[in-house]
């Protein structure tokens, strides 16, 4: 799997435009090793490197490693492109990515990975949906 940089691209830039500078000084990695990263230049970052990130930006690991598009056939076609992004922003995707590989290794069959993802993504839309309820 090749790390996405511009997935760590967006985390800086969702948390107040943070420049490489301020996330090098707060997580004690290099400048220049951020911005290699970030470019696509180092494609598989050291396991150290990744967990003061994802600690930092209080993500799973697996966030820099998974896009959309890498998933996308498996959630319902009425979910929206927030929908995907908030189940992949949460820990809810490495019982996906479980489920997937248990599908490769054919220990799951296509019918009960169908209703684990259902779930999964049931409760993470539930759960996106009351976090956005107003008081």
């Amino acid at each position: 799997m090749i790390f996405l940089g511009h997935k760590l691209t967006k985390l800086r830039n969702d948390n107040n435009n943070l420049s490489m500078n301020e996330l090098a000084e707060k997580t004690g990695i290099q400048q220049s090793n951020i911005s290699d990263i970030e470019s696509g230049k180092t494609k598989n970052p050291r396991e150290s490197t990744i967990e003061k990130l994802s600690e930092f930006f209080g993500v799973n690991p697996v966030y820099f490693y998974v896009s959309g598009e890498d998933i996308a056939e498996y959630f319902p076609k009425e979910m929206s492109q927030e929908q995907i992004d908030f189940v992949l922003d949460s820990e809810n995707i490495k019982y996906i990515k479980m489920a997937m590989k248990l599908k490769e290794a054919k220990i799951m069959t296509p019918e009960l990975l169908d209703i684990a993802l259902m779930l999964v993504s049931q409760a993470s839309v539930s759960k996106y949906y009351v976090g956005k309820i107003e008081p």
